[in-house]
C-alpha cells in the first residue's frame, strides 16, 4: 500500500522494530542523536512525540516527553511520559538526589548539590572537563583568530602614525 494511503498510526508502526524489552525501536530517519523523525502534514516531527499524541493524547503545555526506558529511539507510548523540563533534565543526568539534596555523579563520583535556586545542576567537574576538551580541540582556531586580531590592531596603530 502506498505510504500516502496509510494512517499516522500505520506509518509509525511500519518504522518500528519491537524489542524483547518492550521498546518500539524507531528504524526510520533520526536526528543524528538517536531521536526518530517523521513527517506529519509536511512538517518534520519527533517520532516519540507523534507516537504519544497519536496513541495517548495531547502533550500538556509546558511539558516534554521523557523516555522512561532511557532509549531515545523508543516510541512505545507505554515508555513515554510527559514531564516538566526540570524533571527531564534531572532524569537525563541519571543521578537522583540523596536525603541531603546532594547528587553523586555516576561518571566521576563528585558530590554536588542537586539544585541551586530551583535549577537542576549537572556535575561541575564533568562540565569543566567537557569545556577543557572543547577548548583544546578548538585551540588552534582560537589562537589564529587572536593572532589575526592582534595583527590588525598593530597595523591600525602603525597606520595612524
Amino acid at each position: 500500500m502506498p505510504r500516502w494511503n496509510l494512517t499516522i498510526e500505520e506509518r509509525l508502526l511500519s518504522k518500528v522494530e519491537k524489542q524483547s524489552n518492550g521498546c518500539w525501536q524507531w528504524i526510520g530517519a533520526n536526528n543524528g542523536k538517536g531521536y526518530g523523525l517523521t513527517t506529519v502534514k509536511s512538517s518534520l516531527k519527533y517520532a516519540h512525540r507523534v507516537s504519544y499524541e497519536v496513541f495517548v493524547g495531547p502533550i500538556p503545555n509546558g511539558y516534554e516527553i521523557d523516555h522512561t526506558c532511557n532509549n531515545k529511539g523508543c516510541i512505545n507510548p507505554a515508555h513515554l511520559k510527559p514531564v516538566l523540563h526540570s524533571e527531564n533534565i534531572r532524569r537525563a543526568v541519571g543521578d537522583t538526589p540523596d536525603a541531603d539534596g546532594n547528587i553523586t555523579c555516576s561518571k566521576c563520583g563528585f558530590v554536588f548539590p542537586a539544585f541551586i535556586r530551583g535549577v537542576p545542576l549537572h556535575c561541575p567537574l564533568c562540565l569543566q572537563n567537557r569545556s577543557r576538551k572543547a577548548y583544546s580541540q578548538n585551540r588552534g582556531t582560537i589562537l589564529s583568530k587572536q593572532r589575526a586580531r592582534d595583527k590588525a590592531v598593530r597595523q591600525s596603530m602603525h597606520s595612524k602614525k
